[in-house]
């Protein structure tokens, strides 16, 4: 997987969803689609958590 920023992720994401929503997508390349996603899923929850904690360290 690529490199991405969270706005990059996130825009990937939506790719992701038309692509699964759209009825012209064979069974191999959902199952691609969806195991990239869990990746930027859990990127993007990652880089949400370090956000938390950073901005919570800062108000102490």
């Amino acid at each position: 997987m690529e490199k991405f920023n969270f706005e990059e992720a996130e825009k990937r994401l939506e790719v992701i969803k038309t692509e699964l929503n759209s009825n012209n997508v064979k069974l191999d390349q959902v199952v691609s689609l969806i195991e990239e996603a869990n990746k930027l899923i859990k990127y993007s929850l990652k880089y949400l958590e370090e956000a938390k904690s950073k901005i919570s360290n800062e108000d102490n």
